[in-house]
């Protein structure tokens, strides 16, 4: 069922902050291929528009609600972090 519980699955990675080089200026992190691969996996036939997956995101102390999205150019997933998360861990 579509609306069938959902187990929270955690995953942990080291990755460095870059900034995508066209308009808007948006950072991002790379999530590693390993781990694109199981969110890739676990989501199977549940991703949004544009291959987007809802995620809970934590850097240090902060914690927000954000989507991981397709890197049709790497294949893995992309994790954009906001100016005010960049802020507060100072990034």
């Amino acid at each position: 069922s579509r609306y069938a519980e959902q187990v929270p699955v955690c995953f942990a990675f080291e990755t460095a902050l870059w900034t995508y080089d066209g308009p808007g200026g948006w950072h991002f992190l790379t999530v590693p291929t390993s781990v694109s691969e199981q969110v890739r996996a676990l989501g199977a036939g549940r991703h949004g528009n544009w291959g987007t997956v809802p995620v809970t995101a934590i850097i240090g102390g902060t914690q927000w609600k954000t989507s991981i999205f397709r890197d049709t150019k790497r294949g893995g997933y992309l994790l954009p972090v906001k100016g005010a998360v960049r802020k507060r861990e100072q990034l």
